[in-house]
């Protein structure tokens, strides 16, 4: 087994150069267990609203987030709501990253164990499956 330390800004880094995050989302800003970002919708009006992030847990091999928004970007999200994938779902009000599905995609042969949150950086034990 093995154990690896990494950053919020380290795994938004690692999913923007995988193309895990659409193009839509933008003006990605990370402070403690909170990502703000920018989501573009593709539509005159509203041409992008403002989300925040915040982690909830890693449960069945997704990172769950919750979305903070305010009154009028929450009712938007609803008629114009992020794009789904198989490496990200949208289930307002929370959003689902399915980094299992993404390490065995790109790394067949590592399987993640658990993963914990602590002080901005994340804790992933992972092992080899032979």
């Amino acid at each position: 087994m093995a154990l690896i330390k990494v950053s919020f800004a380290e795994i938004i880094d690692i999913l923007i150069a995988n193309e895990v995050i659409p193009d839509r989302i933008s003006d990605i800003e990370i402070d403690g267990s909170y990502i703000s970002l920018v989501y573009k919708t593709g539509k005159i009006f509203p041409s992008v609203i403002e989300v925040t992030l915040q982690y909830l847990e890693f449960e069945k091999g997704a990172l769950i987030f919750s979305i903070s928004t305010g009154w009028l970007a929450d009712k938007l999200l609803r008629v114009f709501p992020f794009e789904q994938s198989k490496y990200i779902q949208f289930d307002h009000p929370n959003i689902y990253i399915f980094v299992d599905t993404i390490i065995k995609d790109k790394f067949p042969v590592l399987q993640i164990e658990k993963i914990n949150f602590n002080k901005e950086r994340f804790e992933i034990n992972f092992f080899t499956i032979h």
